[in-house]
């Protein structure tokens, strides 16, 4: 049993995952909690919080990025860039901060040069950071 959580604690796509993509089911990746998982799974799709574990190395991250960024979406977009989430049938960004707000931009720009490493649906889900009744109004408007 502590097998099966160590896989899913250090691997990009622990067994699980994989089990899952090879029954035909589809998988999001997302960056950040503000995403509602519920409802994907309400829709049969795993969402998948993606993470920056198993980087060696941080080329394409810093080529897009510069060196004085953060590291995590750095990570994310030098896996993206190896591939590694070739698994995803869809990648939903969401800006936590302003370093997440930019892997939006800095891995639909890879894209151009690392042919397949944006999933057919990539979408940007941008959240209020206010509760006031207009910033409700955008978010129900967003997740719908």
């Amino acid at each position: 049993m502590n097998d099966i959580f160590f896989n899913a604690a250090t691997s990009v796509e622990s067994r699980p995952i994989k089990e899952w993509k090879k029954n035909g089911n589809r998988i999001v990746g997302y960056t950040c909690s503000y995403v509602p998982a519920e409802i994907f799974h309400a829709a049969g799709i795993l969402p998948v919080r993606l993470r920056g574990i198993e980087t060696e190395s941080m080329s394409i991250g810093d080529a897009y990025f510069g060196p004085y960024i953060c590291s995590f979406p750095k990570c994310i977009l030098q896996l993206a860039g190896e591939g590694k989430f070739s698994f995803l049938d869809g990648t939903i960004i969401t800006p936590g901060c302003d370093s997440m707000r930019r892997l939006d931009e800095c891995w639909r720009k890879a894209g151009d040069d690392y042919t397949g490493i944006v999933p057919s649906f990539f979408y940007y889900f941008d959240v209020p950071h206010k509760t006031a009744p207009h910033g409700m109004d955008w978010f129900t408007e967003e997740i719908k």
